[in-house]
């Protein structure tokens, strides 16, 4: 089996490409924090590499921007290349299969449409944080390294 599930925000504006047979698609991070606090007492990311195919390629790079917080259900997938010495380097990025705007930046958890428009929540609806426990991921977009 293999299947990922991530929460996590854009590390940049998305940048729509087009393969020669005219596919679109788009590489993007999401910044992802780890459960626990560091010894300065604040939480690390891990910066996670993904790739997106198609329409819904084309949906993302519309309507996310640096920042957005989304969620992604994708597979692992490895790739090797020859660097510019010609040293035989491997990647990792997940292949994402579906993908889920939780909010834009300042808003709640939205309602996964795919306009990026974050609705209010009403009170019987459970959050992010309760389904997937944890604190919420405060990531200024300023502070991103790309």
């Amino acid at each position: 089996m293999n299947n990922t599930h991530q929460i996590g925000r854009l590390t940049k504006d998305l940048e729509l490409q087009k393969t020669p047979a005219n596919k679109s698609y788009v590489h993007f991070s999401i910044a992802v924090n780890r459960k626990f606090k560091n010894a300065d007492g604040n939480y690390e990311a891990d910066f996670i590499p993904c790739i997106l195919w198609g329409a819904k390629a084309e949906t993302l790079a519309k309507y996310a921007s640096k920042g957005n917080r989304i969620g992604i259900e994708g597979e692992l997938r490895t790739r090797s290349y020859a660097d510019s010495t010609g040293v035989k380097r491997f990647s990792m990025e997940v292949l994402v299969n579906h993908f889920e705007f939780l909010e834009s930046k300042g808003s709640q958890v939205g309602n996964g449409t795919s306009n990026g428009a974050a609705s209010t929540q009403e009170s019987n609806q459970t959050t992010a944080e309760e389904l997937f426990g944890g604190t919420p991921m405060e990531i200024n977009p300023d502070d991103l390294p790309f």
